[in-house]
């Protein structure tokens, strides 16, 4: 995650296709956008986190 959010990486190259988009964006040296970051991360694994524990507690009843 931290190399394709580095001003060389992947995200930085896909957004340079955009017109508004005409310089690197450093992702975790700014505050803002490092706090988004870390945001977005949460917000994209939660669900399969959620979906395991979901799935243990299931399966849980069977062993008690």
């Amino acid at each position: 995650m931290e190399l394709m959010l580095q001003p060389s990486g992947i995200v930085n190259y896909l957004l340079s296709f955009l017109p508004q988009i005409s310089r690197n964006t450093e992702w975790l040296s700014n505050e803002k956008t490092a706090l988004a970051t870390v945001f977005i991360n949460i917000w994209c694994g939660y669900p399969f986190y959620m979906i395991s524990i979901l799935a243990g507690c299931r399966d849980f009843g069977r062993f008690v």
